[in-house]
């Protein structure tokens, strides 16, 4: 679970400090720094995955990645979490500073991204006291042999160099020797954001990984999976989207002869046959966020949703929140954003949940209410009222 998480001159965000529970709503009004939040956990993610320019080019233009108000190129995350690998329980803490500078050579718009600092330290289990298990100095790297550690060896680190082109977190590949180190790389390359686009909804072109895209352009591939190997989470999906689309008895698919494309029908209880451009886009956003809040919270990651209310009527929005698993069984973090009142309403009962962005002259702020002023402001308004009057800031 992510505890705390803090970013310094990433686009608008200039030494920004997150500390999230379960479920989170972020608001504020149009550019102040919700979507470039999102991107810079979507970014962080990446980099466990890809090398950085593949990571950047998900969630900005290179020539926009800093803060275009500040005179400095380093960019900076830091994160704590506390994670459960195996039978023990251990908290880490990550630094990874990124230096964002000119290239001498033809690139895109001439900028690179290099890494200069980028340490994991872990502490708890079989470390006891904080123990680093990376640090990797402008591609001068130690890792930690776990197996040389536990037998108490005087020197356990073993040193190498690697390119600054990518992280070293992403370059872990030895599951014996680095298991605690892995099991945090898998923790942060499971994050999933979504900003769903109706229209590439109803694409039957399928991509791969068979993980719901952010975008929502493989939902054919991606049910047709879900159908055909887990069975039983498919019919509690169909129940749930039944409550929307009573008429809605069943999804049926076509097998990809290639991995290029799933055709995706759709059956009501007579058997008439239909495609998803019959479908409404609120049910089709429906279907997704569906999939997303049951299936997708059963593992221990960030999940972040851009504006789940877009193109549902508001008397779905409370049933959607109530697909989520209760918070006590609940595995993975969520953070909405939203401007819609009706869904800002849902929170009302969960303050310590909601975060305000606001932007200031030359970058963003996010922070919560101040709980006294909010009971005061709530005497008087709704949620969702005081946040369109502007009274959570």
């Amino acid at each position: 679970m992510l505890r705390k998480l803090r970013v310094d001159n990433f686009k608008s965000l200039v030494n920004v400090e997150l500390r999230p529970g379960r479920i989170n709503l972020l608001v504020g009004s149009n550019n102040s720094g919700k979507t470039n939040l999102c991107q810079a956990l979507t970014f962080l993610s990446s980099t466990a995955q890809v090398p950085l320019d593949q990571a950047a080019a998900v969630v900005s233009d290179p020539w926009l990645f800093t803060n275009v108000y500040l005179s400095k190129s380093q960019v900076t995350f830091e994160l704590e979490c506390e994670l459960e690998p195996g039978d023990e329980a251990l908290s880490y803490t990550y630094r990874l500073v990124l230096v964002h500078r000119a290239t001498m050579h033809l690139g895109p718009l001439g900028r690179e991204l290099l890494i200069e600092e980028e340490t994991l330290d872990a502490s708890g289990g079989q470390f006891g006291s904080s123990v680093r298990l990376m640090d990797n100095q402008s591609g001068r790297v130690r890792l930690l042999h776990e197996g040389r550690h536990s037998a108490g060896d005087q020197d356990p680190y073993v040193e190498t160099t690697a390119p600054t082109s990518g992280t070293m977190l992403h370059r872990l590949y030895d599951l014996r020797h680095n298991q605690a180190a892995n099991a945090f790389k898998e923790y942060l390359a499971r994050w999933r954001y979504y900003d769903l686009d109706t229209s590439r909804l109803r694409d039957t072109q399928s991509r791969m990984p068979p993980t719901l895209m952010p975008d929502g352009s493989n939902l054919s591939l991606v049910l047709y999976q879900l159908k055909t190997v887990r069975e039983r989470d498919y019919r509690r999906l169909m129940d749930a989207v039944k409550d929307l689309e009573p008429h809605l008895d069943a999804l049926n698919f076509v097998p990809p002869a290639s991995q290029d494309s799933v055709f995706m029908f759709m059956a009501d209880e007579r058997n008439n046959v239909f495609t998803p451009r019959a479908l409404s886009n609120g049910t089709l956003r429906y279907l997704a966020l569906a999939y997303v809040l049951m299936l997708e919270t059963a593992e221990p990651r960030m999940v972040l949703i851009e504006e789940p209310e877009n193109g549902l009527f508001v008397g779905h929005l409370k049933k959607l929140l109530l697909l989520m698993p209760p918070l006590d069984q609940m595995r993975a973090q969520v953070v909405f954003t939203s401007h819609s009142p009706y869904f800002i309403d849902l929170f009302d009962q969960r303050l310590d949940s909601v975060f305000v962005a606001k932007s200031a002259d030359t970058h963003s702020e996010i922070a919560k209410p101040d709980p006294k002023r909010l009971e005061d402001v709530l005497k008087e308004f709704d949620l969702g009222e005081a946040h369109f009057r502007g009274l959570l800031q």
